[in-house]
């Protein structure tokens, strides 16, 4: 696999993990466990859709088309983490928000701290420097977008300080 397709790759799975993410996110809100969470999780789904669309966008950007692809394997643990809590809040399973928080926790900083400061920032740092083009304005907006990742671990965190 060359360099764009390994960059595609991971652009459009981290499109459809934070889909998936959002999609966890806003199912939460919708339970109404109390206002205070209900906000801070159809906040954090917003975001995460947001995040989701620019994921798209900068696909789009690379004109690389990848015909198959297990986004679930390339993400690993984390998507399986956001399937089995969808899965337990689809279900109406008894689940603790202690747990949903803790697994929350791993979701965030996978997404931040892995997702975007280590895979996407140095394989697009690698492409502009190969193909010698300039996408300055991706590298700036996927920095904005790990900044927003850390401020979604803090709310978790806080939500976990406070009721976990």
């Amino acid at each position: 696999m060359d360099l764009l397709t390994t960059i595609a790759l991971a652009v459009k799975c981290s499109k459809e993990f934070e889909e998936l993410t959002g999609m966890l996110y806003e199912n939460l809100s919708s339970l109404r466990i109390n206002k205070e969470f209900s906000l801070a999780f159809k906040w954090l789904s917003i975001e995460s859709y947001s995040h989701a669309k620019f994921m798209e966008d900068i696909y789009r950007v690379l004109s690389v088309t990848i015909s198959s692809h297990n986004c679930r394997e390339f993400v690993g643990e984390p998507w399986r983490r956001v399937e089995m809590l969808l899965d337990l809040i689809k279900k109406n399973a008894n689940i603790s928000i202690d747990k949903v928080l803790n697994e929350l926790e791993i979701i965030e900083k996978f997404v931040g701290e892995e997702t975007y400061s280590r895979l996407l920032y140095p394989l697009l740092d690698k492409l502009i420097r190969e193909l010698s083009i300039s996408l300055p304005i991706i590298t700036n907006i996927l920095f904005e977008i790990t900044e927003e990742e850390k401020h979604h671990e803090n709310i978790i965190r806080v939500l976990k300080e406070k009721y976990g």
